[in-house]
């Protein structure tokens, strides 16, 4: 039996001590500030499930850096690291190869997302591990991976360390986190606890409030007329009765356009509530650039107002009527100017001065980190700061599919290790840099914008301060939604300290909730609470015991129930993951994960779905995916079924006319004879498809899976390609080449003759015609 041994000079604090003593055994929840080692709990733990049971161990974290970040601090704790195997795994690598991997390797380090797939195609075994480690566990939320991985493993008798620098802002937050992640213990500690006192450096946080100028005034104001005349609009049109106009909020205009679809498809289709509709869309588009022009930088707004007035930019009926009013205009031109001109919003300013001084003061060795939400903004500053000699920024970004700017993961570990040997000593990030990062000395963090969050607020304060006094600013610009988002953050802030005292004292599990249940109570195990302050205790009594066993027998026997005979589904493995997670919690069906061709889920040789939520629904209908699906699932099975999910009113999710929607749903039952099932959720979903496989396989059998999508006629080939044709549908499509015969006599059609199809009017014809000879710019 292997056995692991720590470092010589392996040292814990107190508190860590105390945390580890009263997590093990338990699955635990432990809440420290950043800078406090939670890594050294999770080492501790680690070593003692593992030379007591031998267990495979597994660690998890959202981000690949971060997960890379741990493997190398936990061979670094081992003095025999070299007789372990330890693995990251990430989606490069097959599922065989994974599979090979689960059981050749001791400790394993991967992200949520890989372990959640692994385990609904049955890739990885639970049973194998006798602890996971979940970091950044505040994520563990809604449809998160960290939830159904927690419920699986807890299944089969694994422990759950779970560590965060905060679990939420209330009571709610904190207990779906706790259910979520099957937690039976809570250790809570703060930077004012007397035991870690003496481990941490205080960190001065100065808030830097800075005017704009008289030109970047006249703007804004600008801005604002164009603004509040549209909701004076409203207001005259019957809206906002009895509100100041000045105080309508973001959230007050988004409920207002959710009650104006609704209106809509309950049949109130007045002009004054589509007139309504666009001019709220309106005024949320320039509320946001007023935010990126207001707090950010001239050239962000600048290139998000510039769009527009592009060609092929945002072209909708709002922007139109925003671009031929005369105070946007003039804004605009203004904004346009002072981007000619090179001149910078005043936190640019502030910020080059700022750091140039503090390098001078301190010395080039310093390092700093710049927050900033916004890519343009982040780009601008690093370009600004390169300017100055001893400044040696870099950009340090995620992975997003949107826009030019993105980082792969091994550019983000290579861009950190740079920073961290000073190379670069300046680090300008977007929230990316929020969470977990090692980043071993920061002298200076630098919000260029208050964040409306207390746990990244936390968490960007928390880069610094961990060896010596750190030191944060906060830029805000006066007058601006910079001050509203500063009280709001240090709001929740303060409700979070309030709540986690509430954990210590344990109130927050006598209290009730206000519907008169008893809230967390109902998971405290009093007799099991020590006199540890920071200690909270909790017997999971959801789970129902059978008379006369204990919990264990009760879990053992539970979790081996299987039954005799199991509906066999395959589901494609690139639908939506919750719906895989819903379909393998129910015990009547086994699921396959794999890639289909046709449809996305099959219940058997003559039967499929194609499953839906209903904003993709409506979302297919305008970029014309849906019909071309539903061609290729009709033609594929003999009786195809549609399943549309969600409980949202399909005629209000878009600013789309409900006799299109109407429309689509009739040519789907009536011309492609596709039955049309509608569905709450994901779990009405997955019974729904439990009901359907019940009805079609009375006796168990195999599935002959379709090996490829059957091959079309040339006809059929001919007007699916007419068909995708923006404007087009299928019964156009089929319209126009009986009328031309060929699609080369329909491209070289003239407007006239285009105009004399059937279905065709003089809009689709002048598009089609124009279509056909645009020329390709990318």
């Amino acid at each position: 039996m292997k056995k692991i041994e720590l470092i010589s000079n392996f040292k814990s604090r107190a508190y860590q001590q105390s945390v580890f003593a009263n997590s093990l055994n338990k699955n635990s929840l432990v809440i420290l500030p950043t800078g406090l080692g939670k890594t050294v709990i999770a080492i501790m733990l680690c070593v003692y499930y593992f030379n007591q049971t031998n267990k495979k161990i597994l660690f998890l974290a959202p981000t690949k850096p971060l997960v890379e970040q741990q493997e190398n601090s936990f061979k670094s704790f081992f003095k025999n690291a070299d007789e372990f195997n330890f693995k990251v795994l990430t989606g490069l690598v097959s599922p065989n190869k994974r599979e090979l991997f689960y059981e050749e390797n001791d400790f394993i380090f991967s992200t949520p997302q890989l372990i959640e797939n692994d385990l609904v195609n049955g890739i990885i075994n639970p049973k194998d591990f006798g602890l996971v480690i979940i970091d950044e566990a505040h994520r563990a939320t809604g449809n998160y991976a960290y939830c159904f991985i927690a419920e699986e493993f807890d299944k089969k008798g694994a422990k759950i360390l779970a560590l965060t620098a905060s679990p939420g802002t209330s009571k709610e937050e904190i207990q779906n986190v706790i259910e979520n992640l099957k937690i039976e213990n809570i250790e809570v500690k703060k930077y004012s606890d007397s035991d870690v006192k003496p481990y941490v450096k205080d960190t001065k946080i100065d808030y830097i409030k800075l005017d704009l100028s008289d030109e970047f005034k006249k703007i804004k104001k600008g801005l604002e007329l164009a603004y509040f005349k549209r909701l004076e609009f409203l207001k005259n049109l019957g809206f906002f009765k009895g509100k100041n106009i000045k105080q309508i909020s973001k959230r007050d205009l988004l409920a207002f356009s959710a009650e104006l679809r609704k209106m809509i498809s309950g049949g109130d289709a007045q002009e004054e509530i589509w007139k309504a509709i666009s001019i709220s869309a309106g005024l949320m588009k320039l509320q946001y650039g007023m935010e990126l022009f207001e707090s950010q930088e001239v050239s962000a707004a600048h290139t998000y107002f510039y769009n527009f007035f592009r060609t092929g930019g945002d072209n909708s009926k709002a922007v139109q009527e925003l671009i031929i009013d005369v105070d946007f205009r003039d804004a605009f031109d203004r904004i346009s100017s002072l981007k000619e001109k090179g001149i910078l919003h005043p936190k640019l300013i502030k910020l080059k001065e700022m750091i140039n001084k503090e390098f001078l003061t301190y010395g080039k060795d310093m390092r700093i980190i710049i927050f900033n939400q916004y890519r343009e903004s982040a780009i601008k500053i690093v370009s600004e700061l390169s300017k100055i000699k001893e400044l040696r920024p870099a950009i340090f970004v995620g992975q997003s599919k949107k826009g030019d700017l993105k980082m792969s993961q091994k550019e983000q570990k290579e861009v950190l290790e740079k920073f961290r040997e000073g190379e670069y000593n300046i680090l300008v990030s977007t929230s990316v840099g929020e969470e977990g990062l090692d980043i071993p000395k920061v002298d200076l963090v630098v919000f260029y914008e208050p964040v409306p969050s207390a746990i990244r607020t936390i968490q960007r304060v928390g880069r610094t301060g961990r060896f010596k006094e750190g030191r944060a600013y906060i830029l805000m610009t006066n007058d601006t939604r910079d001050i509203v988002t500063r009280h709001v953050a240090s709001a929740k802030e303060r409700r979070m300290y309030k709540v986690l005292d509430e954990i210590r004292n344990n109130s927050i599990f006598e209290k009730k909730n206000e519907d008169g249940g008893d809230g967390l109570n109902k998971y405290i195990n009093k007799e099991a609470i020590g006199s540890n302050e920071n200690r909270v205790s909790i017997n999971r009594e959801n789970k129902i015991l059978p008379e006369n066993n204990s919990q264990e027998d009760s879990k053992n026997d539970n979790y081996n129930f299987t039954y005799e005979d199991k509906y066999l589904v395959y589901v494609d493995n690139r639908e939506n993951n919750d719906l895989i997670k819903e379909l393998y919690k129910i015990n009547e069906i086994d699921v396959k994960a794999k890639k289909l061709e046709v449809g996305d889920i099959i219940i058997s040789e003559k039967i499929a779905i194609e499953r839906k939520a209903k904003s993709d629904f409506v979302n297919s209908i305008l970029d014309k995916r849906l019909f071309p699906q539903l061609i290729d699932l009709a033609k594929n099975f003999q009786r195809p079924v549609l399943i549309l999910e969600g409980e949202e009113n399909i005629y209000s999710i878009r600013n789309i006319h409900p006799n299109v929607i109407r429309a689509t749903l009739s040519s789907i039952a009536v011309d492609l004879r596709i039955p049309i099932i509608f569905t709450n959720n994901l779990a009405d979903t997955a019974q729904m498809v439990l009901s359907i496989l019940k009805r079609a396989n009375r006796e168990k059998k195999e599935i002959s899976l379709v090996s490829e999508k059957r091959a079309f006629s040339e006809d059929e080939e001919i007007e699916k390609f007419v068909s995708s044709i923006p404007k087009i549908n299928v019964v156009n499509a089929k319209g126009l080449l009986k009328h031309f015969s060929s699609i080369k006599k329909l491209i070289g059609a003239s407007k006239e003759e285009l105009q004399s199809c059937s279905g065709i009017g003089k809009k689709r014809a002048e598009f089609l015609y124009n279509f056909f000879r645009r020329e390709y710019n990318n």
